[in-house]
């Protein structure tokens, strides 16, 4: 019978994540001390590459609501949401050749910057900022909350303590590192991501009996169901509502969020940055297979 509580090992890697997370923070703090400009802490003075911040900008999608919430809507509703990726490539592309080089063109670092510029406001980019101040507590107060139920449920930790734990450690590393230490740390949570999704994929593999014997009981299960035509209002995932309602969302995060505005703006040239989006595309395909 699997373990339902945490070993000492699973503290120690734990507690090893948190303190690396934390240290690549205080790495390049101390590293870029002497470069103490707005410009360099908020877009890493145009110097990351592309690969890792394509990595971050997977990982921003990446939340606890998509690692514990995608396994478990194929396991209830069918694998249909795999054409997510449709959506998300469709997504990309946009932004690529169509938002991108307006954002730098315009030579901007925030999204609500170019609202101030098109319209010629600062009440306009006052008002977006505090819509996406506010919309970003509650998102984040969702994704804190998750994997503390998570932990919680293993460890014995409260809820309230894990959230609080994870939330000063991310705080700290974004406060004293700026976009560096963000892009950094995010690359190490997309292999750790990658890495688990694998163990638990040739975990539950090994367990029954062979990827055959897997694949037949998600197809006697119901799980198989890749392709969705119904027009069925009552259907949660259809092949319509999944390519054409995602592909919308998928580009209000791609196209018009700060966060990626912002990864965007800390390369040096557009070539990089497009490079960087485009291999999101198979990025986010992968992840959905994973899940």
């Amino acid at each position: 019978m699997a373990a339902t509580h945490f070993a000492v090992l699973d503290y120690v890697v734990l507690i090893g994540f948190l303190v690396l997370s934390a240290g690549i923070g205080v790495f390049f703090a101390w590293r870029d001390r002497r470069h103490g400009s707005n410009k360099h802490f908020l877009t890493g003075n145009r110097e990351l590459s592309w690969l890792p911040v394509s990595m971050s900008m997977m990982a921003s999608f990446l939340s606890s609501i998509a690692i514990l919430g995608l396994p478990s809507e194929v396991f209830l509703r069918g694998s249909t949401i795999w054409t997510g990726a449709i959506s998300s490539s469709m997504a990309v592309l946009v932004a690529a050749f169509v938002f991108l080089p307006m954002y730098y063109k315009m030579d901007i670092t925030s999204i609500n910057e170019y609202l101030e510029k098109r319209f010629m406001s600062t009440a306009v980019r006052n008002i977006a900022s505090a819509v996406f101040i506010v919309q970003t507590l509650l998102y984040m107060g969702v994704v804190l909350y998750g994997p503390s139920l998570a932990l919680g449920s293993v460890t014995g930790i409260p809820v309230w303590s894990s959230i609080l734990l994870n939330g000063i450690v991310c705080t700290f590393y974004t406060a004293i590192g700026g976009i560096k230490a963000v892009v950094w740390t995010d690359v190490v949570q997309m292999v750790l991501i990658y890495v688990g999704y694998i163990m638990v994929i040739a975990s539950g593999v090994y367990n029954l009996g062979g990827f055959g014997n897997m694949w037949q009981i998600a197809g006697d299960g119901g799980r198989l169901i890749f392709l969705n035509w119904s027009t069925s209002l009552y259907d949660t995932y259809t092949t319509w509502n999944v390519v054409l309602g995602w592909t919308i969302g998928w580009m209000s995060a791609y196209c018009a969020s700060q966060t990626q505005v912002q990864r965007y703006s800390s390369m040096k040239s557009l070539r990089r940055a497009r490079r960087a989006l485009l291999l999101n595309i198979p990025g986010v395909a992968l992840t959905l297979l994973l899940s």
